[in-house]
């Protein structure tokens, strides 16, 4: 029988006579313990309960059901002898007897089997999740920011292939651990997508007003160096490699920063909805199949566009040209 059918059962049809007090007052009348009616692994003394029940006149007797069940599932003489005593309790009386024995059941699983402690990400192994959250967003080839996990991936498997780092072989096949570490860098993408955004929106002159971002021609703006210059010094933690303006990163954020620019523009496009634009704005790009040339001259374009919108040319043109990549993070 469940704990449920028991405690949900209905009561039998009250006897015709009762004693006074308290089962308790009448145990302690009987001489029954008290503080160990239900601390004791045996079921209650019932010959004093038994002879309250003759005085309830109990109309029916369970006895030999007790006996025949018990000897049906092959319990021992002694085992049998606890079922017997049990079918003369009450319902109530079994009800608290099934209750405190279930009770003392659960404590001893729980010293059986403690509850297993979380996994705490070390000191150092979440530096490293800071910094690549933070670096796999600079990176101008970045292929897709929220979408299918945007680089939570390319994260955690950077982090497999350097094991010294803190992802062990013990902690990449626990999937509980592992399944912290995923949650984590997710977390920590979030927060680095809302800084870069926010970041963005301000160096176009946009102020906050209410819960609304809106352009105000007195506010200072940023240049595309400026804008990227601010964003590689938002970082927390000690940096593993220090990121170097480039002209690669300059046309990335020169197309994010146009991409924003008509978000915000639509009233109609709030949240994460701008970075799911910008991840179909570069699927679309893999999608024309591209070659390495068309492509760079495509965001080239963003960059000229941008440098002749918010200037900074002359310093836009004494970067360095070359870039660097996803991999060279490692």
């Amino acid at each position: 029988m469940l704990l449920s059918d028991v405690l949900n059962q209905v009561d039998p049809p009250l006897p015709v006579a009762t004693p006074t007090g308290s089962p308790t007052s009448r145990g302690a009348s009987e001489g029954v313990d008290e503080d160990n009616f239900l601390d004791s692994d045996e079921l209650p003394n019932t010959q004093s309960l038994s002879r309250a029940g003759r005085k309830r006149q109990r109309t029916e007797d369970y006895t030999q059901y007790a006996v025949t069940t018990a000897r049906n599932v092959k319990l021992r003489k002694d085992d049998e002898v606890k079922v017997v005593r049990f079918s003369e309790l009450s319902s109530p009386e079994q009800r608290i007897t099934i209750y405190a024995q279930n009770m003392a059941t659960l404590k001893l699983l729980e010293m059986l089997h403690p509850p297993e402690a979380a996994y705490v990400i070390p000191e150092s192994l979440d530096g490293y999740l800071e910094w690549f959250s933070y670096a796999s967003l600079l990176a101008p080839d970045c292929i897709r920011y929220v979408q299918d996990d945007g680089p939570t991936n390319i994260i955690l498997n950077i982090l497999v292939r350097n094991p010294s780092w803190g992802v062990t072989s013990e902690v990449k096949n626990d999937t509980k651990k592992f399944g912290i570490l995923k949650t984590r860098t997710r977390r920590l993408l979030t927060q680095r997508r809302s800084s870069m955004k926010t970041i963005m929106v301000i160096s176009m002159g946009f102020v906050k007003e209410g819960n609304n971002w809106v352009q105000n021609p007195d506010a200072p703006v940023d240049d595309i160096v400026g804008l990227v210059e601010k964003l590689i010094h938002d970082r927390k933690g000690t940096p593993k490699k220090e990121i170097k303006l480039t002209v690669g990163i300059l046309a990335r954020f020169a197309f994010l920063r146009s991409v924003l620019l008509n978000c915000l523009k639509d009233p109609t496009v709030a949240g994460e909805e701008y970075w799911k634009r910008v991840d179909a704005k570069l699927r679309g790009y893999r999608d024309e199949k591209l070659d390495n040339a068309t492509l760079t001259k495509r965001f080239l374009d963003d960059l000229i566009t941008d440098v002749a919108k918010y200037g900074g040319k002359d310093r836009a043109e004494s970067i360095d040209d070359s870039t660097f990549v996803l991999e060279d993070l490692d």
